[in-house]
């Protein structure tokens, strides 16, 4: 499919931020940005563009020299990028230039080699909602409660990372994951700090409950859970509103 129909009934959106060092260790090497934000905050809510919203999710690598530097920098150089993404392609080339600059990051300041991030994100065109991945942090979709895993976890089953920004001696491509999502359902970026000690059930049940901030009460659920990694959840939840569709387009 290459097009979408002129008009549509989309809405808006409501995003919700959190980000926490956990309880084990001493430095927070996640980053986050919506387009409503200023720099890469670690709480924060309001309201998205719904024609050229977007959000970021980048868990720099824990045990590795400079993660947090790795994360900051993907954002960095994909922040200015995100309003004019509108196709896959688009995507790849982003996340490429971001794995380029952090590549280049290494090679004048010997003592960042071997820094490296995953990234998640999700951009909000009037109708439908593009999401992306590479590494191991998460995208989901929720309709009417049900938690439905978009994205795709880059690592073997005994938890090594098989793709990420940055993180090698040299660069190789990055194949970023994509999915397309109808403007019904909410989005849910994560870390592997929640994935790792919460479920899908439990992410459900915890979005099941009384009305909040989603972000937070997620945050909460994984510091309770044990919470020994850095823990980073952006939420999208939709709103009512007519509008015209805009341009973005299945590629």
């Amino acid at each position: 499919m290459s097009k979408l129909p002129p008009k549509s009934t989309s809405r808006s959106v409501r995003a919700f931020l959190r980000s926490d060092v956990g309880r084990v260790r001493q430095v927070n090497e996640d980053r986050c940005a919506v387009s409503g934000s200023d720099g890469s905050p670690t709480n924060w809510s309001g309201e998205l563009a719904a024609d050229a919203g977007w959000a970021l999710l980048a868990d720099g690598m824990g045990g590795h020299v400079a993660g947090e530097i790795a994360a900051a920098l993907a954002i960095e150089v994909l922040r200015p990028l995100m309003p004019y993404i509108r196709t896959v392609k688009d995507v790849q080339r982003a996340v490429n230039l971001a794995d380029e600059a952090i590549f280049m990051a290494m090679r004048m300041r010997p003592e960042l080699h071997g820094m490296g991030t995953t990234i998640a994100g999700a951009v909000t065109g009037q109708g439908v909602t593009l999401t992306f991945n590479a590494g191991d942090s998460r995208v989901y979709a929720i309709d009417r409660g049900v938690l439905r895993q978009t994205s795709t976890d880059d690592k073997t089953r005994s938890g090594a990372l098989m793709q990420c920004l940055g993180g090698y001696a040299e660069p190789v491509p990055i194949h970023v994951h994509t999915q397309w999502i109808d403007l019904e359902q909410d989005i849910l970026l994560c870390s592997d700090g929640v994935t790792d000690l919460l479920s899908d059930v439990r992410i459900a049940e915890v979005l099941a409950e009384p009305p909040g901030d989603p972000a937070e009460a997620i945050v909460s659920a994984a510091l309770a859970a044990g919470g020994h990694d850095n823990t980073s959840v952006i939420f999208l939840k939709r709103r009512n509103t007519d509008v015209t569709r805009g341009f973005l387009r299945y590629s």
